[in-house]
């Protein structure tokens, strides 16, 4: 019986998927340890092999990245019907030698691509206006120096984006000129160098204004030179300021969900986009976030790279479907930071990254993923924030049942697994 997890290597591998209107897929695949191999790429669709192929055809921009003689790409064509046009379907590559998983694509049904196609047009035609916005504004101020021009365009086009923009629950227009001068204010009081390698990434949900969002950014910035952390940000569009922070705040990568319904996949994508030796998912924004606990959480993460720590929302998750036989070991947590999980960015690559589909506001899919994590051999710690206030979470929407059963179900396969994730006899 083939295993449900192969071994691991510890080989880094990189790549790419891109799915072709005629049904074909392609891409690369390269691992910096195994610079001149020639990788296998195995094509899943929902978790079923379909076909594999040998990534040694020559791109030459492969070569302009580095990574090696460039002959590391790869195009396979499938059967007609193997990819279901009738429903929504994940595809992924997996590197056949390490078994990981270097790619996914979430390929909706037609319903809701014809809605997200009709959203991105009607994006398309709001930016076309933006930018001739842009043009004219700096068109009118021919006098001034050029970072002036810049300067001035900036504030104004910022204005026209938060007026466009109304507060969730349609009862006022933002104020602009007030969102934009608070953002200037807390940015000054940033004093963070550019860290070209980060070692540790924090993945965060942006608030409900970009004020707060970069206020917790900035109670954080002591910490985050010394931990030589990126923040890897998620924002939801509630507040069209949050795109600005990018230009205020160093080492933040932003991560923009095209509608609510992508939140998800923004999270997945945001993992898979982190390049820190460890990787921590935040909450939404809890008061008075701790850089102390920044700290705490990179040490403690370091020095135990086989271990998950779970926040307090991903152990109320994973004990809703009974994925811990006993109550982990605390980790020590010196202040508040509304960690939900952490490990190290080799194990999360191993384990095949976050799934989107568990994400339902309810922490499911850290459940999801410990449990992954856990045939690997991995061991779990309980992140213990002081008592108090909850801060300004939003309260867990009710989990989907169908993703409760599959994890129970799951769960209660467990005693028929070994640690090496084979099936009993």
């Amino acid at each position: 019986m083939a295993p449900l997890l192969p071994s691991m290597t510890s080989h880094r591998v990189t790549g790419d998927l891109e799915l072709k209107p005629d049904g074909s897929v392609e891409g690369w695949v390269w691992s910096s340890d195994r610079p001149d191999q020639r990788l296998v790429a195995e094509i899943l669709v929902d978790d079923v092999c379909v076909g594999a192929v040998a990534a040694a055809t020559f791109r030459r921009d492969l070569v302009a990245q580095g990574m090696g003689d460039g002959q590391h790409a790869y195009r396979l064509s499938l059967p007609p019907g193997t990819i279901p046009a009738d429903r929504p379907v994940v595809i992924s590559a997996r590197e056949q030698a390490s078994q990981q998983v270097f790619a996914r694509i979430a390929r909706q049904g037609p319903a809701l691509a014809a809605k997200h196609r009709e959203a991105l047009e009607a994006a398309a035609q709001q930016m076309q206006g933006l930018w001739a916005g842009l043009e004219t504004l700096l068109a009118g101020q021919a006098g001034a120096s050029k970072a002036d021009q810049l300067r001035g365009a900036f504030r104004q086009l910022a204005a026209l984006l938060a007026a466009r923009a109304r507060v969730r629950d349609g009862t006022a227009p933002l104020a602009p000129a007030v969102a934009l001068d608070s953002l200037r204010r807390v940015a000054g009081r940033l004093d963070l160098p550019l860290i070209g390698a980060p070692a540790f990434s924090l993945v965060m949900p942006a608030g409900r204004d970009a004020t707060a969002t970069l206020r917790r950014i900035a109670a954080l910035a002591p910490a985050l030179t010394e931990a030589k952390a990126e923040i890897v940000l998620i924002d939801d569009g509630a507040d069209p300021a949050t795109a600005l922070l990018p230009a205020l705040a160093p080492n933040l990568v932003y991560l923009r969900a095209g509608s609510p319904d992508q939140v998800a996949d923004t999270l997945a994508e945001a993992a898979r986009a982190a390049r820190g030796t460890v990787v921590a998912v935040l909450d939404a924004e809890p008061r008075e976030p701790s850089a102390t606990a920044v700290l705490a959480l990179a040490q403690a993460t370091a020095a135990a790279p086989r271990t998950v720590v779970l926040g307090a929302t991903a152990l109320a998750a994973c004990r809703r479907v009974d994925a811990l036989d006993a109550p982990p070991p605390p980790c020590p947590a010196p202040g508040r930071l509304g960690l939900r999980i952490a490990l190290a960015r080799d194990l999360l690559v191993r384990a095949g990254g976050i799934e989107p589909a568990m994400v339902d506001g309810a922490a499911l899919e850290s459940a999801e993923l410990w449990l992954r994590c856990r045939l690997l051999g991995a061991d779990a710690r309980a992140w213990r924030e002081p008592a108090g206030s909850p801060g300004e979470a939003p309260a867990p929407r009710v989990p989907q049942q169908t993703a409760l059963r599959a994890l129970a179900a799951f769960r209660h396969r467990w005693p028929a697994l070994g640690r090496s994730g084979l099936p009993a006899e």
